[in-house]
């Protein structure tokens, strides 16, 4: 199973990114329950979904061989980072540039 990191990041960027500190149960219970692949990318929340991802599974893996993290670089040029609007919506369909 894997688990989506693209909801985590600073509510005031967006109102429905969850900060840090309330990513960590939603990502602990995934993990407890046997979630060992967690799917990020640069484009989520300005990387700082991949910011947290990182700081939470040093936290609740012992070995850095126990899970997968799958990063995506899909990094948007200054005039797609303009477009943007919140809500968040990704103009590109997923898999795009894989």
């Amino acid at each position: 199973m894997a688990l989506g990191m693209m909801s985590y990041g600073d509510p005031a960027q967006v109102p429905w990114f969850l900060p840090e500190d309330k990513a960590e149960p939603i990502v602990r219970r995934a993990a407890e329950g046997g979630v060992t692949v967690f799917d990020t990318a640069d484009m989520y929340s300005g990387g700082v979904s991949e910011e947290i991802t990182g700081r939470l599974l040093r936290r609740l893996f012992t070995r850095r061989d126990d899970y997968v993290l799958a990063a995506v670089e899909l990094t948007l040029t200054p005039e797609e980072t303009a477009r943007l609007e919140a809500p968040y919506r990704p103009r590109r369909p997923f898999g795009y540039g894989l």
